[in-house]
């Protein structure tokens, strides 16, 4: 079992390998279809924040940016980790918790770009730092208002509890796995070279 430490990659860039590899078998494509398919994730979403944010001659500048120098972007469709997929999680959570600000019952929706945010932690714990980031967007535009800071408490309680489900899932799985083969000693041991 794998506990998610340094900059290795995670539980959420090794499960779904591990199933492509379960199904097509070994081979070159086979190691590379879950980079190649979170990096294609990972453009549809960039250039739908490009049209979004920017407009058409924003898109055409990032199509014509890809055009021009893929050097700079090929590496990550088929070479890197989880680095890209990481990143695909991260935009697509902060994307969500935006959207659900436009919503009077958004709980729900802050869940969910909660533990999608988990998720970017489990593929690479380096995603954390964006955590401050993303937790600004939910700050009340009125700042001396009472209303508006229990409203803001409660979204980020929402988003905090969405992103640790997913986690809190893993470490008992891995709690679950090493006490059944190693003890509690065995998860102890784990968690204390974790921590030096």
């Amino acid at each position: 079992v794998y506990f998610p430490a340094g900059v290795t990659v995670g539980p959420m860039y090794v499960v779904p390998q591990a199933l492509f590899m379960k199904v097509f078998g070994f081979g070159f494509w086979q190691y590379r279809l879950w980079p190649l398919l979170g990096y294609a994730m990972l453009l549809a979403l960039l250039f739908y924040l490009a049209i979004w944010l920017g407009g058409k001659i924003s898109l055409f500048t990032f199509a014509a940016i890809l055009w021009i120098r893929p050097d700079i972007f090929m590496n990550y469709a088929f070479e890197a980790y989880s680095e890209h997929i990481a990143l695909f999680f991260v935009l697509l959570s902060s994307l969500l918790l935006y959207k659900s600000l436009n919503f009077e019952d958004r709980r729900n929706r802050l869940l969910l770009a909660g533990m999608i945010f988990g998720a970017s932690i489990l593929t690479k714990n380096l995603s954390f730092i964006f955590l401050p980031g993303l937790l600004i967007q939910l700050l009340p535009t009125k700042l001396f208002s009472f209303k508006g800071w229990i409203i803001t408490i409660r979204n980020i309680i929402s988003f905090l509890m969405g992103a640790f489900f997913p986690i809190s899932i893993y470490v008992l799985y891995a709690y679950a796995y090493m006490t059944m083969h190693f003890g509690k000693i065995g998860f102890f041991a784990v968690v204390e070279a974790l921590i030096s």
